[in-house]
């Protein structure tokens, strides 16, 4: 694609912002050009959610996918602005009490 043909960035981030909350569109966003890769990984990966459950085996995937992502593209980080990790096993013990 010539330069001439090519979306301004202000309006590919207007874009792509339009769909902040559509992660299947995000998803597609990335796909479309360098342009909008960046823009749609800022919204992507805003917010992460990681439930720790050792007997659920969709959760271990999410968090090993995560782990492995964010291993081979460490920049993902950067755009991480919330990360929530819950416990959600059911047989977990009590906390302990500190010793002092």
């Amino acid at each position: 694609m010539s330069s001439r043909n090519k979306l301004p960035q202000e309006l590919v981030d207007m874009i792509v912002a339009e769909h902040e909350d559509n992660i299947s569109t995000l998803r597609q966003c990335m796909l479309v050009s360098k342009s909008f890769l960046d823009p749609a990984r800022r919204h992507f990966f805003r917010g992460i959610n990681l439930g720790v459950d050792d007997d659920d085996v969709r959760s271990r995937h999410l968090y090993r996918r995560f782990r492995d992502v964010t291993t081979e593209n460490p920049l993902i980080l950067t755009y991480v602005r919330e990360l929530c990790v819950t416990d959600n096993s059911s047989s977990h013990d009590p906390p302990k009490k500190p010793r002092w």
